[in-house]
């Protein structure tokens, strides 16, 4: 029996009703097998990063347990994304109805083409580190360094609460 590994996956969506897509997402994230949901952030207006002329974001943060490796979750996500009407282009920071990304897995640090973990844009967002951090305030990155370390080098950013307690 494989070990279950505690995974932070955001979610993040602009685009078809935000609030319909993540209440959506998280319900498809329960049916992923060998891997229960552990805990769901509030979900957070955001504005968006790069291209300004899109509507703002909503963004959580899910914690799972999973015996999944980060490959086989990450196809997982990647499923419930393109059935929500996700498409993927080169370009970054476009709107789109859904984005799933897998922020940590356990203790791991993975570097594939596909693959980055933890994920290679946490530490600049503040608001992603700030849901985390009200999940685990004792967190320890792969690196070494705590969650509260992360959060005070992070260029702070306004965001709000969109929908306390989802789900």
């Amino acid at each position: 029996m494989k070990k279950l590994q505690i995974a932070y996956i955001s979610v993040g969506s602009n685009l078809n009703n935000p609030i319909y897509q993540a209440d959506r997402s998280i319900i498809s994230m329960r049916n992923i097998p060998d891997t229960d949901l552990i805990s769901v952030s509030s979900y957070y207006r955001t504005k968006p990063i790069g291209n300004s002329n899109q509507p703002d974001y909503l963004n959580a943060v899910v914690s799972i347990k999973t015996q999944l490796s980060p490959k086989v979750l990450l196809s997982y996500i990647q499923k419930i994304e393109f059935k929500q009407g996700r498409t993927r282009t080169k370009e970054k920071w476009t709107s789109r109805t859904l984005d799933l990304d897998i922020l940590l897995y356990g203790n791991m640090m993975v570097k594939e083409k596909n693959l980055v973990i933890p994920h290679p844009e946490l530490k600049n967002r503040y608001f992603l580190l700030y849901m985390i951090y009200k999940e685990d305030p004792n967190l320890i990155f792969p690196d070494g360094q705590s969650i509260l370390d992360m959060m005070n080098k992070c260029q702070k950013v306004s965001f709000s609460v969109l929908k306390k307690n989802p789900l």
